[in-house]
């Protein structure tokens, strides 16, 4: 076994192990040493089928994949599981928004507590579009931000005018 390098992540990717061609490979998030050893892939089948696997490199060079999580043909659960199946519930739970003022020099970093639910959304709507969780999350608050004030002008009867068709 060795550490996995981005160059494997790209010769991996788009390859068929057991019947399923790899749609994503990563390398696993962990606190030892040896997490950089370990991967994650995504497959699918030719029918539809999704499934998640842990991985390694053998030392001549064959993949060994096990723990397979299988599910059918729901992709937004597989993609779920593939962005979030090696993280503790400690790691789901944490996540780190910068917020950019106008100059962009002065940038603040802010904790936010996100439950499992949301957190494991965010990361299926970034692999979905191939958008960073950071602006996701930057544009959630925003409109968040906005009907905040929509519904204060609303309150003291402060209303754009609208023109209907």
């Amino acid at each position: 076994m060795r550490k996995i390098t981005e160059e494997d992540l790209a010769n991996t990717a788009g390859i068929t192990l057991k019947g399923y061609k790899v749609e994503g490979v990563r390398i696993k998030r962990g606190e030892f040493s040896d997490s950089d050893n370990y991967g994650i892939i995504l497959g699918r089948s030719p029918e539809g089928c999704y499934v998640t696997w842990q991985f390694h490199y053998e030392e001549n060079e064959d993949i060994s994949i096990y723990w397979g999580h299988y599910f059918m043909e729901d992709r937004e659960t597989a993609l779920r599981d593939f962005n979030s199946r090696d993280l503790s519930d400690a790691m789901k739970l944490k996540s780190d928004i910068r917020s950019l003022d106008n100059d962009t020099k002065n940038i603040e970093k802010i904790s936010v507590q996100l439950t499992n639910s949301i957190y494991d959304r965010l990361h299926t709507l970034a692999a979905e579009f191939t958008i960073s969780i950071e602006l996701l999350i930057n544009i959630a608050i925003k409109r968040l931000m906005d009907d905040v004030d929509f519904m204060r002008n609303l309150r003291v009867g402060k209303i754009e005018k609208i023109e209907l068709e």
